[in-house]
């Protein structure tokens, strides 16, 4: 039989998926009947098909089913499963053939639905369940049978946990009523998600086990300027704007500084290099060259650690600068490096500005 109700919930908008600004993104939405009238009264023989998307990130979804109290006595029955049954019911009401999960469904495959009723719509009810790639969608089925009463619906509450928020935010970037340029609303069968990165003209990627360029944009600002003297007080103003694919993600915030005498021509090779930690600067093994020529990076600790990779401005006070005994005292020059620190299949990698250079006299 054909349904009666066919519904897609939550409705595909800004507001009903919102953009995660942590590494865990938790949405919930519930309807009562004002809200959702068609919840006031599924009459007898009538079916309801529940559509819910589920966006790339999402590693589990619920939804919970609360009817009137007086409907304890209610025949009605419902079942969340993850594909679709098609456009009706299957006939005869039980199953005669074949096991729940074949395509169809039949209303001896749902459950009773005389108590509040929390089924789990995607996901194994795991919070370390790996997240959806694709979008997709899931279903939810309700039959409230021909010889039974009037089915109220008091509440209808439906969840996601996005433990990917990368992804996540990728996908809603990319739709319309996001600011996307994709006319796809829910992103199915569009062309797989890639980000349209251009590489920055003022950050670093080092030590990535899969990228080679960031769109990572920085806008640093010294609180001195030209020659600084030994012993003087420095901060770092920086307005960041991270990588899409960084945004979200747990890191760290890191500051590093390389030493030279100017006489060695800004040769990275024999930088002397500290860290700063806690506005103390510490020695460091620094920046090494690997043995392909390319940049890792060794051992970093954190300027503020444990937090979330996020665009806006912040200021790193930077202590005293004093320059490492084994330069000269005159003709040192000091390159300063602020950035985050992130964590992807196994490595860690940074994120930097260019040198930020000055003299230290």
């Amino acid at each position: 039989m054909p349904w009666d109700y066919d519904v897609i919930l939550p409705a595909i908008d800004a507001t009903n998926y919102p953009v995660a600004n942590a590494p865990k993104l938790f949405i919930s939405k519930g309807y009562t009947p004002d809200e959702l009238p068609s919840l006031r009264a599924i009459q007898a023989g009538q079916t309801v098909r529940i559509q819910v998307l589920i966006p790339p990130g999402v590693a589990s979804a619920n939804i919970e089913a609360i009817p009137a109290s007086d409907n304890a006595n209610s025949k009605a029955a419902i079942r969340a499963c993850a594909y679709d049954a098609g456009e009706y019911l299957s006939y005869p009401a039980k199953r005669t053939s074949g096991a729940f999960g074949d395509g169809r469904i039949y209303f001896s495959d749902l459950q009773p639905l005389n108590a509040d009723l929390s089924l789990q719509i995607y996901g194994n009810g795991s919070p370390i369940n790996a997240p959806a790639t694709e979008p997709r969608y899931v279903y939810c089925y309700c039959y409230n049978p021909l010889e039974a009463q009037p089915l109220a619906l008091e509440q209808l509450n439906i969840s996601m946990l996005v433990t990917d928020s990368a992804m996540y935010n990728l996908w809603r970037g990319q739709r319309p009523w996001a600011g996307g340029r994709s006319s796809d609303v829910d992103g199915i069968d569009a062309a797989p998600l890639e980000h349209e990165i251009t590489p920055s003209n003022n950050a670093m990627l080092i030590n990535h086990p899969q990228r080679q360029i960031t769109a990572t944009q920085f806008k640093p600002s010294l609180s001195r300027r030209g020659e600084i003297p030994s012993g003087s007080p420095l901060s770092v103003k920086l307005h960041m704007d991270p990588d899409p694919r960084d945004a979200g993600k747990a890191g760290n915030y890191i500051a590093v500084i390389g030493w030279l005498d100017k006489e060695q021509h800004n040769d990275l090779s024999h930088m002397l290099w500290q860290q700063c930690i806690e506005g103390e600067w510490h020695p460091w093994q620094g920046v090494n060259f690997d043995a392909n020529g390319g940049l890792e990076i060794a051992n970093m600790l954190a300027y503020t650690s444990a937090t979330t990779i996020v665009a806006g401005d912040m200021e790193f006070n930077l202590g005293q600068i004093h320059a490492p005994e084994a330069l000269s005292s005159k003709n040192r020059q000091a390159y300063i490096f602020i950035g985050y620190q992130c964590h992807e299949a196994g490595v860690d990698y940074a994120v930097l500005t260019q040198p930020i250079a000055f003299a230290v006299t």
